[in-house]
């Protein structure tokens, strides 16, 4: 007779008499009980078999995944070998046929060789030969595919090529043009360039014997700068290049007394810019940017003072003078300068003391104050806050442990409240002295007897 599996619901065949019967599926025991008939001994039931310790458990049954799993590969690999998949795909599709017809044994029948469903298990096997085969195609296809454009981004490649340098060229013969047009245009003006820069030096010589050397100096450099392409040319005009040496005569020269003259400019200048900057102002900034303008002042006169006995008639008079009135703005300068500086960088030690969220300013009279008034009140109002207390030192003692203690005052003297700070480092306490006017920074602790204590402190 034929009973199913309790564990896997599997058909079996089993003895009519009745037993213990091992599914081949999962391994579960089913117990079948022996028939009853009028007359017979009834056998007691069987036991199951015991077991020392853990029962074993059934057998997963993994073949569909097993199945699956085999589909994948098969495309994959199929489409990796493109006409090759194709008749792998083909020889496994006639396997599935042979098997269909009952010929051989077909391949999903060796995986569920226990399954009565033959119809189902000849469709799966000759699926998968038609899958292999259509991956074997896909693969192909896809080949194909990339050929066909890589060759067409080729051919857009070299389009883009003949195109550009289609236009590269066109560019470079229309430059090329344009300078052999302006070449031309040049060798027809050669001979009205060569007699502008003739009357051009022959105008520099009539200005410097006149004694107008700054008008010299700009009409030369004008008339060196309009033959410089005239220059270019192969071979260069003979009338310019014949007038060059008198041209650069002529510049060396001017450079000597241009020299003097931009350094005299200069100096005037500088002198008249510092004084705009610190004129009814202490700004340190201002006094500053002063400071490099009278710096460079000293310098103009240096350079005039360097200069030669054939060029004093071109140095101004006075420059002694001069000298003395920067040196004197030069040392106030450095004075303003040096406390604007100190106060700069006092106010940067006092805001990284503070820390982002700043300080509360208050002086220690007032802080003693509010804590004799009402403690309480007080506390609420200032403890845990950063503060700068500002005050005189009443007193600086040692502690128990020899830790300096810096005492702080408000304007009574002989006040018995302080406001008490140990400062961080011991060597910040060496360099007070009682009575000396200070401001602490730090964080408002406890009343201590009557006195205030401020932690993490500061100067």
């Amino acid at each position: 007779m034929q009973i199913q599996c309790y564990h896997c619901r599997t058909v079996m065949t089993v003895n009519p008499q009745g037993g213990q019967f091992q599914c081949p599926v999962c391994r579960a025991v089913s117990v079948v009980a022996a028939p009853v008939h009028p007359g017979y001994y009834v056998a007691p039931p069987v036991q199951a078999p015991h077991y020392q310790g853990r029962a074993p458990q059934p057998q997963t049954d993994n073949r569909k995944a097993y199945v699956l799993g085999a589909f994948m590969v098969l495309g994959v690999v199929a489409i990796a070998l493109e006409w090759w998949g194709i008749v792998l795909g083909a020889v496994l599709l006639g396997w599935g046929v042979a098997g269909t017809l009952g010929k051989v044994k077909d391949p999903m029948s060796l995986v569920f060789h226990d399954s009565t469903k033959t119809s189902a298990l000849a469709a799966l096997s000759l699926a998968f030969g038609a899958f292999g085969m259509t991956c074997g195609a896909m693969g192909i296809a896809s080949k194909s595919y990339r050929a066909e454009r890589e060759a067409r981004e080729a051919t857009q490649k070299q389009e883009r090529e003949a195109v550009a340098n289609t236009e590269r060229e066109q560019r470079e013969a229309e430059a090329a043009a344009a300078r052999a047009a302006h070449e031309a245009e040049l060798r027809e003006n050669v001979g009205k360039a060569t007699k502008d820069f003739t009357e051009g030096l022959d105008a520099v010589q009539a200005l410097l014997d006149e004694g107008k050397w700054r008008q010299a100096g700009a009409k030369l450099a004008n008339a060196i700068l309009a033959v410089k392409e005239y220059q270019t040319l192969d071979p260069a005009p003979e009338g310019i290049v014949a007038a060059l040496p008198r041209a650069a005569k002529l510049m060396k020269a001017i450079a000597p007394v241009l020299s003097i003259l931009v350094a005299a400019d200069q100096l005037e200048s500088n002198l008249s810019e510092a004084s705009a900057l610190t004129k009814d102002t202490k700004d340190g900034q201002a006094w500053k940017t002063a400071q490099t303008k009278w710096e460079a002042a000293l310098k103009n006169i240096d350079t005039l003072d360097a200069a030669g006995a054939e060029m004093q008639v071109h140095v101004p008079k006075g420059l002694a003078a001069k000298r003395s009135a920067i040196e004197k703005s030069l040392s106030l300068a450095q004075k303003i300068v040096g406390k604007h500086e100190a106060a700069q960088a006092k106010l940067e030690a006092y805001q990284t003391l503070c820390g982002g969220s700043g300080c509360v300013e208050v002086t220690a009279a007032q802080l003693l104050k509010d804590y004799a008034d009402n403690e309480a009140r007080a506390q609420s109002r200032w403890g845990g806050k950063r503060v700068a207390v500002s005050g005189t030192i009443d007193s600086i003692h040692l502690d128990l442990f020899d830790n300096p203690v810096v005492s702080i005052r408000g304007s009574d003297r002989f006040a018995f409240q302080t406001v008490i700070c140990e400062p961080e480092n011991d060597a910040d306490a060496n360099v007070l002295s009682k009575g000396q006017p200070i401001v602490a920074i730090g964080t408002i602790g406890a009343e201590v007897i009557g006195s205030v204590a401020l932690e993490d402190c500061k100067f």
